[in-house]
């Protein structure tokens, strides 16, 4: 026995193995459709769906819809939280109404993987019996193959941010040494100094008296940075006197 089963699991086709993980809330029974009459296309849909896919069982399906507190999750909120609940890709539900002995079946596929609303499928059976519209419910179903083997959209890019530091070290220095510093107009220590300074642009400002005042602009952004300024000795001024008046002529 055991060497039987085992030889049938290797005859299976790959496509069987490879069938995609389903869930489907009970199908709804719309107008004009009793309850009982809703049972039976319940059960057409959920063998015909079975054939497809692998089908989450109806027990641990109602658990999670109780859970969400939507029995018909027709939304999409409820399409994603049903998939994550059971480990399901797809979310299929079905409807069926009937005004007048016309009876109208949708079915709405849900894939999680693809985060959308891939497929909805509509069925027309005009003057049918109950026993009819299980032939439509099953053509409907048989609609879903292309949504159902649809690749999942592959994974979003992962955003890698780099980190900018907070702050970027700064080391200035003159000669002469023991000039003020100013940095964006702040009042900063005197040469040589050591500084921390946010990324981005600043204006440094050098002065030391007996010498021409320095400026300079500095772009920090996550290496440390040194600066080295020769401050220009002020020019002496050197006073010429006016020429002095020959004396008039006695």
């Amino acid at each position: 026995m055991i060497r039987s089963t085992l030889t049938l699991i290797a005859l299976l086709p790959a496509t069987a193995l490879a069938a995609p993980v389903a869930v489907a809330p009970e199908l709804v029974p719309g107008n004009g459709v009793p309850a009982a009459i809703g049972k039976q296309f319940d059960a057409t849909f959920r063998q015909e769906l079975s054939r497809k896919t692998t089908l989450i069982d109806q027990g641990p399906t109602a658990a999670a819809l109780g859970k969400i507190g939507d029995s018909a999750c027709n939304s999409d909120d409820c399409g994603r939280a049903l998939a994550t609940a059971v480990n399901a890709r797809f979310v299929i539900t079905a409807t069926v109404s009937a005004t007048d002995d016309i009876y109208e079946v949708k079915l709405t596929v849900f894939d999680a993987a693809r985060n959308e609303r891939s497929k909805v499928v509509s069925g027309v059976c005009e003057l049918c019996t109950a026993g009819e519209v299980n032939g439509t419910i099953s053509n409907a179903v048989s609609r879903l193959d292309e949504a159902l083997a649809k690749e999942a959209a592959p994974a979003a890019p992962v955003k890698v941010e780099i980190q900018k530091p907070k702050t970027v070290a700064f080391e200035l220095k003159s000669t002469p040494s023991g000039a003020s510093v100013l940095v964006d107009g702040k009042p900063s220590g005197a040469t040589p100094v050591k500084l921390e300074l946010a990324p981005g642009s600043h204006k440094i400002q050098i002065s030391k008296d007996g010498f021409t005042p320095a400026t300079r602009m500095v772009a920090l952004e996550s290496e440390p940075l040194n600066l080295m300024v020769n401050l220009e000795p002020v020019k002496a001024v050197v006073a010429v006197a006016p020429p002095t008046a020959a004396p008039a002529a006695p």
